[in-house]
This record gives C-alpha cells, sequence and structure tokens, in this order.
C-alpha cells in the first residue's frame, strides 16, 4: 500500500471442511495454503446471514472448522468455539490478542497469542494439554515508517494486521510457526522445540511445508526456504527495499505451494515464484503502486489473490504471473481468497463479503457487515471505494494522523480475516468485533 496514512484427492478435500477421514485443519486449509473448499454455491445468488456473534475486540485471525465447531481467535485475547448455530461452545482465555489462525489435529488445537505462548487444547472441550513459552510477538517496526514523521522514531506498522499461524506437517508430528525474529518447529506430542532458525526481521508470514522444507516470508522482505527437519536454510531470495520510508518492502503474505513452485506476493507491489528446490526464480511480476500482502489460493488452474490500492481479486496465470481477470473489491484488500467450486470469498477493508465468479470475474453478490451498514464515520461511499472527503481533517505526516486514519477506517467493519467456508456456509470476524455467518442462496 503506497499511503502516506497509511494423494491429490485428499490434498483438495481436507481444505475448511468437517473432517471425517481428514483429521487436520489450518489456515488456508493445508500445510500447502491452496484455500480450496469442497462447498457448492450458486454463481448467481444473494447473500443471507444466518448469525452472528458478539466479541468484546476486533478480529483479524481468520477461522477454522472441526467437527461440528467453529473455531477462531480475537483481539479481546480469547479462542472462541462456536456450534453450528453460533452459540458459545467455549472460550479460553490466553491473556494476549490473538492475530494467528489455528490448527487442529487428532482432537488437538494449537493457537499462538502475540504473548509468546503456544498453546494446545483439547478441541472439544479448551482444556489445555500443554502450552509453550518462546519469545514474546512484535509488530514490523521501522524509523519514519510508511512516510512518517518524525523520522528518527521507532514506530510500528499500523497495516500489520496478523501473526504467523501454525501449520502442522500431516506426516509428522512437527507444527511450524513464526514468532518474533524466529520460525519454530515445535513436536506436537510434547510442547517441546525441535529447532529454531532467526532471521532479521519480525515473521508474520505463515510456513508452508512441501517435500520436506519449510517456506516463509519475512518482515526482512526475505522469502526463505527451510530444511523442515534440521532447520537449516537451504536458500533464501531478497526482495525490494524501501530504505528511506520503509513502505514498499517485506513479505506480509503466506506462500502457496504447487507442482515443485512456491509462490508468495511482495509489498515491494511484485509476486514472486520459484522452484522449491533451488530457489531458482521462475517469473515475477509487477503490480504498479500497490502491495501484494493477500496470500493466494490455487484451484490447479490459476492462482487467486487480493490486492491493496488496486482494490481487486486477482487471477493469475500460474506460469507467468500474468493476470487472466480481476474484480472490483472496492479498496484495500488484505483478506485472501478462498475457493468454492467456481466461486471465490474474499473480504475488504469496506465491510463487505464479495462472492465473485472465478470464471468471469463479476461479483454475484456483496454482505455488509453490521458496521458498513451503519458507516458511523461515512468512510465507505456507494461504490464501495473509500470516501476521502471522510479522512479530509486527516492532514500531515505525523504518526498519531496515521494512527487515528486506520481506526476510523476500521469503523465501516473491515473484514481482514479470511473466509472460512464448510457445507455452504462462509465464516468470517470483521473490526466491528462481530464474527459471521452467512450463506450464499438462490434467488
Amino acid at each position: 500500500m503506497k499511503t502516506k496514512f497509511g494423494c491429490l484427492t485428499l490434498f483438495f478435500l481436507c481444505i475448511f471442511v468437517f473432517p471425517t477421514k481428514c483429521q487436520t485443519v489450518m489456515f488456508l486449509g493445508n500445510a500447502q495454503h491452496t484455500g480450496i473448499s469442497n462447498s457448492k454455491f450458486p454463481t448467481k445468488g444473494t447473500f443471507k446471514q444466518l448469525w452472528k456473534f458478539k466479541t468484546r475486540a476486533q478480529i483479524f485471525g481468520s477461522a477454522v472448522a472441526y467437527k461440528g465447531l467453529i473455531y477462531f481467535g480475537c483481539d479481546d485475547s480469547c479462542l472462541y468455539a462456536l456450534n453450528a448455530k453460533g452459540g458459545l461452545q467455549w472460550k479460553f482465555k490466553t491473556n494476549a490478542k490473538i492475530c494467528s489462525t489455528p490448527a487442529i489435529k487428532d482432537g488437538v488445537l494449537y493457537i499462538n497469542n502475540y504473548g509468546g505462548f503456544l498453546f494446545a487444547l483439547n478441541a472439544a472441550h479448551g482444556n489445555v494439554i500443554w502450552k509453550l513459552k518462546v519469545q514474546k510477538d512484535l509488530p514490523k517496526m521501522g524509523y519514519g515508517l510508511n512516510y512518517c514523521t518524525p523520522k528518527d522514531s521507532l514506530i510500528d506498522d499500523l497495516w500489520d494486521f496478523y501473526a504467523s499461524s501454525p501449520t502442522i506437517d500431516q506426516a509428522k508430528e512437527v507444527l511450524y510457526f513464526g514468532c518474533g525474529y524466529s520460525m519454530y518447529a515445535v513436536n506436537i506430542r510434547r510442547g517441546s522445540v525441535l529447532w529454531r532458525f532467526h532471521t532479521a526481521g519480525v515473521i508474520h508470514s505463515t510456513p508452508a511445508v512441501y517435500s520436506n522444507r519449510v517456506f516463509f516470508g519475512c518482515w526482512d522482505g526475505k522469502l526463505y526456504a527451510l530444511n523442515a527437519k534440521t532447520g537449516k536454510k537451504e536458500w533464501d531470495y531478497q526482495t525490494l527495499p524501501d530504505n528511506e520510508n520503509h513502505n514498499l518492502e517485506g513479505i506480509q503474505a503466506s506462500p502457496v505451494v504447487f507442482d515443485s513452485t512456491v509462490v508468495v506476493g511482495a509489498r515491494d507491489s511484485y509476486v514472486y515464484a520459484f522452484n522449491t528446490a533451488s530457489g531458482r526464480l521462475v517469473w515475477k511480476q509487477k503490480f504498479a503502486s500497490t502491495w501484494m500482502p493477500s496470500s493466494f489460493a490455487y484451484d490447479g488452474r490459476y492462482l487467486y489473490t487480493g490486492s491493496s490500492d488496486i482494490a481487486k481479486l486477482l487471477v493469475l496465470s500460474k506460469q507467468d504471473g500474468t493476470t487472466i481477470r480481476s474484480a472490483s473489491t472496492g479498496t484495500y484488500t488484505f483478506s485472501s481468497p478462498t475457493l468454492a467450486k467456481g466461486v471465490a470469498f474474499i473480504g475488504s477493508t469496506n465491510g463487505a463479503l464479495y462472492a465473485i465468479n472465478v470464471a468471469d470475474g463479476t461479483v454475484i453478490d456483496q454482505f455488509y457487515t453490521d458496521g458498513r451498514l451503519k458507516n458511523p464515520c461515512h468512510v465507505v461511499s456507494n461504490n464501495g471505494s473509500l470516501n476521502n472527503d471522510a479522512f479530509a481533517d486527516l492532514t500531515g505526516t505525523q504518526y498519531a494522523t496515521a494512527v487515528k486514519y486506520v481506526q476510523r477506517l476500521f469503523t465501516a467493519g473491515s473484514i481482514l480475516s479470511t473466509p472460512a467456508v464448510y457445507a455452504n456456509r462462509v465464516y468470517f470476524g470483521s473490526t466491528d468485533t462481530n464474527f459471521y455467518c452467512v450463506a450464499l442462496v438462490r434467488p
């Protein structure tokens, strides 16, 4: 964002569905982050709200579904488990905000918080099985970050919304996640650290696992490939720096892996594709004047991602990253898409959940959060774009002004979480503090 303020069958069926034979769920569905759901929706229809659940803070992390329950974390420090009707089954207080997505394997839920704890909980009841303390998590920081003044002040990146989520290697008893300046491998039965890899930047990218390698981005601007067993670096790639404003730099997104290729978007406006074994750059594609902060979904043919300033869902060729088609999402889109048999679901900071026909890029329907419906600060125009007049009083480059900009934007009930899809239902959280369940039904 450039602003002054601011087994193949098993592979695809284990995504955002309540498992039967599949016993593992996680961010974007699996360890490769392909973001595919087995649910089916009409390509002509309207959204219907089934229920909503009120929390006590904003929601940035995404949800997972497992054996009849929906799980998500919240900035109020709680991990929530809801039943299919939106009732509270249980909640677990972690004493620090949760910006990550749970992972579940064989009835055990794993979640990390900003306080530097990784918890293993009984998924049915919320009882603690073990907890592990690592270093405290941190936001991306820099001097004069994102054009802000004073230039000699070390400030937080207000657009760094997420934390790295746990990724489970289904073939092993190992979990990987980033926290602070380190990537960790943890034995999921004992809760013990197997190895730790230190980086020069904070890690908020969720690792992908493929062919005995762990792939993740970092705020130091690098994509890393580590040996999954030893934690030794096999290769890395440095994306473009922004030494003056620290704006167009770093990797916020999580990589997707398929066919010996790893793809990731970066804040330098590029999308990159590499050979997973050698680290050879296969292709890169530039998208002018926009961050690429959204993680990709992959349907076996195309890549799908959101974007910040160009405000679109993009459908890209897996061969070279060229744009096949696109659909407008109104404004900044950090949410990652989830795909369900020809329909893409993605949230926007304008408080709308979009259902998009991926065959032609048409918007099937939009669902508005309570924050968007109320639009108390009038930050969103009727067409879904930002109303610049609503921010006209926020002039200058002071960091305090940038804080007010983001806070005002979030009054629109922004959707920054990635939609979780199960049994023809879509689940997501919002900055209006609500967690929603909606359906896309035939007119």
